[in-house]
Parts: C-alpha cells; sequence; structure tokens
C-alpha cells in the first residue's frame, strides 16, 4: 500500500496540510492493514515456536497464509480510494477487504490447526482444554471477521474500524495460557 504524496502542480490553489489532511482514508487503511499484518507476523512467530518440527501439510497450510497476507495490500490500496465513496462502489471495496480478511482469518487457522493436530510435533503438548479454548477465540475472531462483509455494506468506515479492533484483539496471547501451563509429555515421547 503506498501513501502518495501530493505533488505541487496537483494542489490547484489548496494548500498541502488541506491536501495531507483529505488523504486520512489512505492513512487509516494502511494503518489497519499494518497492523493486521503486524499482528499476523507476531501471532504467527508465536506459533511457529511451538513447533519442534513441521511437516508438509503444514507447510502448504504456512504457504496459504503467506499467499492471503500477500494480497492485503490489494484491497488496502482499493479501500483507501473508495471508503468515503457513497454508495455501490464503496461497499463493494469495504466487502472486498474484508472477505480478504476473512479468507486470512482462515488461512490462519488451517495453519493452527495444522500445527496442533499432532502432540507429538509440538515442543510442549497443549492440554485439551486449552486447544478448545484457543480454537474457540480464533472462531470468535473468525466469526468477526465474517460479519464484516455484511458491514461494508452499511458502513466502510465502521467496517475498517471493527478491523482495527480485531488486530486489538488479537494483540492479545491466544495462546498464552496453553504455553504456560506444563502437560504430561504425549505417550511415546
Amino acid at each position: 500500500m503506498d501513501l502518495n504524496v501530493p505533488q505541487p502542480d496537483s494542489l490547484h490553489g489548496t494548500s498541502l496540510a488541506n491536501a495531507l489532511a483529505h488523504q486520512w482514508p489512505s492513512y487509516f487503511a494502511y494503518l489497519v492493514s499494518f497492523l493486521v499484518i503486524g499482528i499476523i507476523w507476531i501471532n504467527h512467530h508465536t506459533m511457529c515456536a511451538l513447533a519442534r518440527r513441521v511437516d508438509r501439510r503444514t507447510l502448504f497450510a504456512n504457504l496459504f497464509l503467506l499467499l492471503t497476507v500477500s494480497v492485503i495490500p490489494y484491497p488496502t490500496r482499493m479501500l483507501a480510494a473508495y471508503l468515503t465513496v457513497p454508495g455501490r462502489d464503496g461497499h463493494t471495496a469495504a466487502a472486498l477487504y474484508a472477505a480478504t480478511m476473512v479468507v486470512m482469518g482462515a488461512a490462519f487457522s488451517l495453519l493452527f490447526l495444522a500445527f496442533t493436530r499432532d502432540a507429538r510435533a509440538l515442543h510442549t503438548p497443549i492440554a485439551a482444554e486449552d486447544l478448545r479454548a484457543a480454537r474457540r477465540r480464533f472462531g470468535i475472531g473468525g466469526m468477526c471477521y465474517l460479519a464484516t462483509v455484511g458491514l461494508a455494506y452499511l458502513s466502510p468506515v465502521a467496517m475498517l474500524a471493527t478491523h482495527a479492533l480485531l488486530a486489538v484483539y488479537y494483540c492479545f496471547d491466544q495462546l498464552g495460557a496453553a504455553r504456560r501451563r506444563p502437560t504430561a509429555p504425549p505417550p511415546g515421547l
């Protein structure tokens, strides 16, 4: 996502400060997407630290997450351009952004399931109750992502603000309790 510098010949009698202020949709979309990608990176790192080893299925799930993250700048640019455009086009841009986040959330959940499906692949096994709690928290986030698609048709700005709140939600360590609670090693190790 690019933040554009207003060129002197594009100011048409207005000040640079005014031109910069009119670019607030770009700043907002950029900031939210940066926060989302940053939180994905932090949570990905946290999840990878659980693994003692990974298999091809996990690598392909990781590749799918990478694909979805690499796509985020495109709907971000589109949303920044159409965030305040009234009508169908603004709603379409917002829905595309929200749908991208739904797919990204699904990809992250798929990767989480790939990492945690075999306790023997983890440094420390995760207790079943902690695993269920983490899945529930990821599920709540996923349902919220899905709801933002509908919200995009009501208010693109509210949809983007909701994604900012979702990023804050995912700032909290979803696996913290699971990583701190000692469990017995799985049989056979």
